[in-house]
């Protein structure tokens, strides 16, 4: 029953509401920087009010609803219900009364919203309703409009101890309108994204609500390693140990680059062992542009492999008995490898 009634009085209200300011994009969203600059930013933005009275056995009723004047103050909101008394006609006196007060920007915008109810009490000629007081107007999140549409919008908070970002909200929109949510003044960042623009508008709520381009950071990185590689030039001797715990470790792939290269097959004397103490069968050998690798075993009695490697880059990896060296089980991994 309070919707139809509701939708009924705006509706009919609808036509003497003055057309609402053109949308702007806004250089500066101050009153998201805090919820009393918020506060202050919906007390002026009001426009219309409307109150109704209801009850769970309500079978009549007369509700108010009026527009705000132009030099408005808080007590013109707050005063309302006051100077505009409202009546219900209930079935049953000992159900609870209730009595709502919505106030509206002039494109119907919810700013604030109170509820308070009594229950009638017996006098000497009936039943008599109290004075309902201790009305309280609950401030609802901004509506903020551009004069273009919105094709998506996000609220960014900030930790207010460590200063980083650390979530990322998406907010609701419609048309040109942003909707934002309890409690986003001055913790964060709104990043919007507008029909038509390559790049968002930021502003930053935790600096008075400004708009900010960013700062341009040139990266530059020093350089990469690989994991599990390790890297030789025109080496005489490769010494290592790959650890392993219970026979299972991750073997390691070296890379060989022989620069000084005379057409001449060079020898690399090759010893690897595990941490726990076993030697490979043998060591596999493949130089970028053959077909595929070649393994050279483990000479009885000794305890390196020479392997032979050519001009250029070759990569060598150790060939164990996997009952004493093997690698872990694979794990399932969505996002790994191919393309992204």
């Amino acid at each position: 029953m309070k919707i139809v009634r509701i939708c009924t009085l705006l509706f009919t209200f609808i036509a003497c509401i003055a057309t609402a300011a053109r949308a702007q994009d806004p250089s500066n969203l101050w009153y998201m920087a805090s919820s009393s600059a918020q506060r202050s930013y919906l007390i002026q933005q009001a426009s219309v009010i409307y109150g109704y009275a209801g009850s769970s056995s309500q079978i009549g009723g007369y509700d108010v609803t009026g527009q705000v004047p132009t030099n408005h103050s808080s007590a013109d909101i707050e005063g309302f219900l006051k100077v505009n008394p409202m009546s219900v006609t209930v079935a049953n006196v000992n159900d609870p009364v209730w009595a709502d007060e919505v106030v509206y920007d002039s494109n119907w915008n919810i700013l604030f919203s109170g509820f308070v109810q009594t229950n009638a009490i017996a006098g000497k000629n009936g039943y008599i309703l109290p004075v309902m007081t201790n009305m309280v107007l609950t401030a609802y999140p901004p509506v903020i409009s551009f004069g273009e549409q919105v094709v998506s919008a996000q609220f960014w908070q900030v930790d207010k101890n460590t200063g980083l970002t650390t979530s990322m909200q998406t907010l609701g929109t419609s048309g040109n309108n942003i909707y934002t949510q309890p409690n986003e003044a001055g913790k964060g960042y709104l990043v919007i994204w507008l029909q038509g623009r390559s790049a968002p508008l930021v502003y930053d709520l935790t600096n008075g609500g400004v708009q900010i381009q960013g700062t341009i950071f040139q990266i530059v990185v020093s350089g990469a390693t690989i994991d599990g590689l390790k890297s030789y030039s025109n080496p005489t001797n490769i010494l290592d140990t790959v650890y392993s715990s219970n026979g299972v470790g991750t073997n390691t792939t070296y890379e060989v680059v022989e620069s000084q290269y005379s057409g001449k097959t060079n020898y690399v004397n090759v010893s690897i062992r595990s941490s726990e103490g076993y030697s490979p069968l043998g060591i596999w050998v493949w130089q970028r542009g053959n077909a595929r690798p070649t393994l050279y075993s483990q000479p009885s009695g000794m305890q390196y492999v020479p392997v032979p490697v050519n001009g250029g880059v070759n990569y060598l990896w150790p060939a164990w008995d996997p009952t004493e060296f093997s690698e872990p089980d694979p794990i399932p991994c969505y996002y790994c490898g191919g393309k992204s």
